[in-house]
């Protein structure tokens, strides 16, 4: 297609000479393209169109996807050869739940940095109110997945917010006596080394207790060296610091290794005779120390594991007693206390009751320090949230 431009169409002969100028033939295009989604409006929108027109597109409503200016190039062809589209904008994006805890201001969680239009491309950003932590991700855009016609969101759920948790220098004490799974029943080969001898059929307690050791990290919001710091110690033998014996520290507050690849390369290491007061008494000599991490404004924690109480004799557990009260006063931190029992053993009971003698916790009511079974991941991070809501 060719199209007449400049000049006059019409041109007279007087006194030998043509009037006008005549007109100029040029490439043409025929109207520009209409949209596959929406009805972008094009701007001028002639049925032919010379060479060099420059199309502009606008949207009444929802957003402008594609190239908003085409041109007619020489080969009477439109460059882009497709018009843009309008695509319906994105509702109200999910919204943070209210998270009905008790001391939630009364703003409570919110999300900010968002318009009353959506478009595509439009990031909407997350907040909690204070006092709160958030999970999950902080951001959320408004995107055109394929040729849709209307937009979504790259996540169909909020983030939530959840009550923050405290500042704290933790030292979790795993066990790793007989008793906890009884090894020497099961094996003549002690240390049981890490490989294809320690598996979670042989010795599951060995195992649930790392397991919880992860979860701990993975639940607590603020695990990391700025905030919460986690070290590790393995209760197996009759710890002493003074001679060095026993120690057997894992994990150091500062140190940044791998938590999971520490814990998995442990033996077990069987020990027949320990003390659950002596190992309490060596992390914090070792662990709670400027040097290895302990942050004097931070307040301190041990998570010590016990195995079935009622393996020991009748007069270790009234020693245990005795010691651990005077442990407890010695201590710069919160001594608890998760049990390797679950709660159909028929030990349980009898196990819980001395730990709350340990603690120095009455026989029924409340007692924060007990964490409860460790098999509970959930129920142990709960625990230790209201157990450490009040310390300084």
């Amino acid at each position: 297609m060719a199209i007449a431009v400049g000049g006059s169409a019409d041109t007279t002969c007087t006194n030998g000479a043509w009037s006008n100028t005549g007109p100029t033939c040029v490439p043409a295009c025929s109207a520009p393209p209409t949209s596959a989604v929406g009805a972008a409006t094009a701007t001028p929108n002639n049925p032919n169109n010379p060479e060099t027109t420059q199309v502009t597109y606008t949207c009444t409503t929802g957003t402008l996807v594609g190239t908003a200016q085409i041109t007619c190039l020489s080969t009477r062809a439109w460059s882009p050869a497709v018009a843009p589209d309008c695509v319906t904008n994105c509702p109200s994006p999910p919204s943070i739940p209210f998270n009905g805890a008790a001391n939630a201001p009364a703003t409570g969680p919110y999300t900010i940095g968002i318009t009353v239009t959506y478009r595509i491309g439009t990031t909407v950003t997350y907040s909690c109110a204070a006092n709160f932590d958030l999970k999950g991700s902080a951001t959320n855009m408004c995107q055109r997945v394929g040729a849709a016609a209307a937009g979504t969101w790259t996540s169909t759920t909020s983030p939530t917010c959840v009550t923050a948790d405290k500042d704290l220098d933790i030292v979790f004490i795993l066990d790793g006596n007989n008793p906890l799974d009884d090894c020497t029943t099961k094996t003549s080969s002690t240390p049981v080394l890490a490989g294809p001898l320690l598996t979670t059929a042989l010795f599951p307690n060995f195992f649930i207790q790392q397991a919880l050791a992860a979860g701990i990290e993975a639940q607590w919001n603020t695990v990391n060296q700025g905030n919460t710091r986690i070290g590790y110690q393995m209760h197996a033998g009759v710890c002493d610091f003074a001679s060095s014996t026993n120690l057997r520290i894992i994990k150091t507050l500062t140190s940044l290794s791998s938590t999971i690849n520490l814990l998995s390369g442990q033996a077990y290491r069987c020990s027949t005779t320990n003390n659950p007061v002596k190992v309490v008494q060596c992390a914090q000599a070792v662990q709670f120390v400027a040097g290895l991490g302990d942050r004097p404004t931070i307040p301190n924690v041990i998570i010590l594991v016990m195995h079935d109480t009622q393996k020991y004799t009748a007069a270790e557990r009234a020693t245990f007693l005795t010691e651990m009260a005077a442990a407890r006063a010695s201590l710069t931190g919160t001594l608890m206390i998760t049990t390797a029992l679950p709660p159909i053993d028929p030990n349980f009971s009898a196990n819980e009751q001395y730990i709350r003698m340990l603690l120095a916790c009455p026989a029924t009511g409340s007692c924060l320090p007990f964490l409860g079974t460790m098999s509970n991941t959930a129920n142990v991070v709960s625990n230790l949230k209201l157990a450490t809501a009040g310390l300084k």
